[in-house]
């Protein structure tokens, strides 16, 4: 292989994260060959779009979440192999699952190290071998990437990082993922389609919302595409007999690849970005910028419905692209959904706005720039 060659290691399934998509193929329109080593699921069937830069090895599939040491074992081997017989110039973590693969594939190919932290541990939560393993791959790496600048700060802190290898990347789309801009009707006929893609919870579609639902008779519909997280299992059908009879309004379509995720985004009217108001959890707590779910729905022209706390009314609500709410309180939940529905003219200005922003400056091609700089300045 060439020194453009880089090998993206995950310890997950790679389809179901768009930024892990977005860094391969901003890479691979640069001339890259890049190689995804993916650990699938069988009950998470999504995959990684075709691209002529980009290959995807897997080891084989696990029946659910849980990473056995079998498994991680399997992975090691397979990170190594690649390694040998690529000689990647750079290895790209993700998360610290992948620190001690790409700590070995790295030390075999002579490699550089880019370490990605999409969810973060909370502080001393980690088996202590791996915190270890996860600090000697932040500490060995030319950068280190997260999607929030608050998390940036706590996360550099944590791990004892100079402020010039820590870097921010919001979790924003790629320009060509961008749907084709829709024509929405503003004469206030027919149901507002409310829209939610991403992991299910109650805390992202809380019960709130299926109370307001049952109180707008009608009005709205809710249109959710996605998995139900491990500690949700069945909720979907939980929320619906919380809607009462609103319940048949619930269209829940599953899990899609991206691309057509992005198509049901664009289909719809409003899209929903709930968080907990309140949380000690670090990665709910800053979800302003990590979450890829607002700038999906700010790429399809979606006004957004977001919670009523400072980072998101400074991200969303006060540029004009969406209403913040609190979540724990259906009545509040309904009367922003009745305001959009009753001026849809408002509503579509709002988006289209939003889509404005993300085609002119919050796309991944220019948040992920100063990376992709790092990553070929190491190649040369």
């Amino acid at each position: 292989m060439s020194g453009r060659s880089i090998l993206f290691l995950q310890a997950t399934e790679p389809g179901a994260y768009p930024p892990i998509m977005n860094a391969a193929f901003c890479l691979a329109d640069r001339g890259w060959q890049v190689t995804l080593l993916a650990a699938p699921m069988t009950d998470l069937p999504t995959g990684v779009p075709a691209h002529p830069g980009v290959t995807v090895r897997s080891i084989r599939a696990r029946p659910s979440h849980v990473f056995g040491p079998a498994d991680y074992g399997r992975y090691h081997m397979a990170a190594a192999h690649l390694a040998l017989a690529l000689r990647p110039a750079v290895v790209y973590a993700s998360d610290p699952l992948a620190a001690s693969p790409a700590l070995l594939a790295a030390r075999l190919a002579s490699a550089k190290i880019v370490y990605h932290e999409h969810d973060s541990p909370m502080p001393g939560r980690l088996r202590p071998w791996l915190a270890a393993r996860r600090r000697s791959v932040a500490r060995r790496s030319i950068a280190v990437v997260l999607p929030n600048a608050a998390r940036a700060e706590i996360v550099g802190g944590e791990l004892a990082l100079p402020p010039g290898q820590v870097h921010t990347v919001w979790n924003v789309p790629r320009l060509a993922e961008l749907p084709a801009p829709r024509q929405r009707d503003a004469s206030g006929e027919g149901p507002l389609v409310l829209y939610y893609h991403g992991s299910i919870t109650p805390d992202r579609l809380p019960e709130s919302l299926a109370g307001a639902l049952a109180s707008l008779g009608g009005l709205v519909s809710l249109r959710i595409v996605g998995y139900e997280a491990p500690s949700a299992r069945g909720y979907v059908e939980q929320f619906r007999a919380h809607a009462g009879t609103a319940g048949d309004l619930v269209d829940f379509r599953g899990t899609v690849a991206r691309d057509r995720a992005m198509a049901e985004a664009a289909a719809a009217d409003v899209g929903l970005a709930l968080v907990p108001p309140e949380t000690d959890e670090i990665n709910m707590e800053n979800m302003a910028g990590a979450s890829n779910k607002a700038f999906d729905y700010m790429a399809a022209g979606l006004p957004l419905l977001v919670t009523d706390r400072p980072d998101w009314r400074g991200l969303v609500v006060d540029p004009g692209y969406g209403m913040a709410v609190d979540p724990r309180d259906a009545g509040r939940v309904a009367e922003a959904v009745r305001v959009l529905a009753a001026d849809r003219g408002r509503a579509r200005t709002m988006g289209e706005a939003a889509r404005r922003r993300i085609a002119l400056e919050w796309h991944y091609e220019r948040a992920f720039a100063p990376v992709v700089e790092i990553i070929e300045g190491a190649a040369r």
